[in-house]
């Protein structure tokens, strides 16, 4: 049954999945217009028309759509919009994940539920929904008759930041308002109306939050030292107003020293995140709620409890819930459909310092972006009976194995930040997903995975499984995919979860050109590569050397990317 699992994984995501982790991508680039090759899809039409439109000045984003109709434009004008959004998540993300210290981290957690727990990593639909945006139809304006709508939306980065940095002053003002009314509730020895009110802070922080990283990924050329130190600044004392609680992790601290629960049991979490939700005045919602899974920090993973902790919050609220839309066909919310799908997303993550564990919740309206509500949850996992296990057996092995592979995080919009080893050459671009989505995605023994990809050009590619145990296997290499399936949402194939159980990765590189041979040997059908270094294992997996300076290196004459999907296996 391994077998059965581990090659069907890499041979079903060949056909679609091969090259980079684009989030962006629906088969153009979105960075540099100016500079586009002639293998960048956009138009030349299109690329005229953003020369007024300088990256320095303006931040900015197309959105294209088969149709020439209103309705071809409004789901054009939501792709683009979801692509800014992103944009800016991702300059965010490139600041905040690629080093690991106590100061990252606790930057991390602060701004997780506003970060969509990284979307870009696991190629979430984002629900920022950014305001102040112009909007353009380029298709009417050029007086096109092409069978593609281009949408264009797009703001001056100084408009944007001043936007928002007048929205965080706002949200301070309100912040303090309502910090100075729970203080004068504990003044009267109003405990318990104190720790309500103080609760009606949650979803103003995290849009304050919001605020602070808009106002960041808005800078064209952020200095990345700079805005870490800004972030860290507001998570830990959020300047604004003369009061005695300021920021929202000293919130947290008193609520929890004003209402000290004593957590024993998953019964009790679950207790503890209702009261707080619902006092926020959330108890009946208009719509379905998206139910994600709980994710463990920033690593890309899912709780090992997380199927329990869901089933658990399913019974202890009457909303509707959906888990997220699956299948191989992409959605991009269309703020003109709200009719349609899911209103709400209730997100989660879980964090761990010794022995305490946050669990964070966040509820919000996918139609508007606003942060509904949100709780926060702290115990010591040595009084839980049992306690949770947080992550798979393997953890420390994963992540040794796993950082050889870990995306590259670099600004969108500068070709002159520092990024890490591994960089995309040219505009070959792939996508891939399973039934479950995207990383973050886990399967339970005798679950059936469907696998689907995407790609933009032909190409050829080498597939690495890293399998629990560490070990390295390729599946497939130089199998190229044709022309006939370029651009095409594929079903590639399914199989079945068997043992053992653990983090894995699958690894899925892609170039217009084929791989140079690497050194295998077969056991027990897999071929396994002969040197288990992570490091040498990536390079070799590559087919290219780490340049000391990859600055200086001349660029291949093949197009090159990578993708790589992350699959929690589990007994039950």
């Amino acid at each position: 049954m391994r077998n059965v699992f581990s090659f069907l994984l890499i041979v079903c995501i060949t056909i679609g999945c091969a090259a980079p982790e684009l989030m962006e991508s629906t088969g153009f680039r979105t960075t540099n217009y100016a500079d586009a090759s002639e293998s960048d899809p956009l138009p030349g039409w299109v690329l005229s028309e953003l020369k007024k439109y300088p990256v320095e000045t303006f931040l900015f984003e197309i959105g294209k759509s088969r149709g020439t109709d209103k309705v071809a434009f409004e789901n054009a004008l939501a792709e683009a919009r979801n692509r800014i959004a992103t944009r800016i998540l991702r300059k965010v993300q490139s600041i905040i994940l690629p080093n690991d210290s106590v100061q990252q981290e606790m930057v991390r957690e602060h701004y997780s539920a506003v970060m969509e727990h990284y979307c870009l990593e696991s190629q979430k639909l984002p629900a920022l929904q950014l305001g102040g945006l112009g909007e353009r139809n380029l298709s009417v304006d050029a007086a096109r008759t092409d069978q593609y709508t281009y949408a264009l939306v797009y703001i001056k980065r100084d408009e944007l930041k001043n936007l928002y940095a007048k929205q965080e002053q706002k949200l301070h003002r309100e912040i303090n308002g309502i910090l100075r009314h729970a203080q004068n509730a504990e003044n009267a020895l109003e405990i318990e109306a104190a720790v309500d009110i103080y609760l009606q802070t949650y979803p103003l922080y995290e849009a304050l939050k919001e605020a602070e990283i808009i106002q960041i990924g808005a800078e064209h050329t952020p200095n990345f030292s700079d805005a870490l130190t800004r972030l860290e600044n507001s998570a830990k004392n959020t300047t604004g107003g003369s009061v005695l609680i300021k920021s929202h992790r000293q919130v947290i601290k008193r609520v929890k020293e004003l209402d000290s629960k004593v957590i024993v049991s998953l019964t009790d979490i679950m207790s503890a995140i209702k009261s707080q939700l619902t006092t926020q005045k959330i108890i009946a919602l208009s719509g379905k709620v998206q139910l994600e899974l709980l994710t463990y920090k920033h690593d890309g993973l899912i709780c090992h409890f997380s199927r329990d902790f869901s089933n658990a919050i399913q019974k202890q609220f009457g909303w509707h819930f959906v888990h997220r839309t699956r299948g191989f066909k992409r959605k991009i919310f269309n703020e003109n459909k709200k009719g349609q799908g899911e209103r709400y997303r209730l997100s989660g993550s879980c964090w761990e310092n010794g022995d305490e564990i946050t669990i964070r919740k966040t509820l919000r309206d996918l139609h508007t972006g606003e942060f509904l509500a949100s709780s926060v949850v702290s115990f010591l996992n040595s009084q839980l009976r049992p306690p949770l296990v947080l992550t798979p057996p393997n953890y420390t092995a994963f992540s040794k194995v796993r950082k050889p592979f870990k995306h590259p995080y670099s600004d969108p919009d500068s070709r002159s930040t520092a990024r890490l080893a591994r960089q995309p050459v040219g505009s070959l671009e792939v996508e891939i997903w399973t039934d479950k989505g995207r990383d973050p995605v886990y399967y339970v023994k005798g679950e059936t995975m469907k696998v689907f990809g995407r790609v933009n050009q032909p190409v050829y590619l080498r597939l690495l499984y890293i399998l629990a145990d560490r070990k390295y296997t390729l599946l497939q290499n130089n199998y190229y995919i044709d022309s006939s399936r370029v651009n095409s949402d594929i079903e590639i194939g399914e199989y079945v979860c068997a043992p053992p159980f653990g983090a894995e990765i699958m690894v899925v590189a892609a170039r217009t050109e084929k791989f140079p041979p690497i050194e295998t040997y077969e056991e027990n059908g897999y071929f396994f590569l002969v040197n288990q270094d992570p490091e040498s294992a990536a390079r070799n997996f590559r087919g290219m050397q780490r340049p000391s300076d990859h600055n200086k290196q001349p660029q291949p004459d093949f197009q090159y990317n990578e993708a790589q999907v992350v699959v929690v296996t589990m007994e039950k």
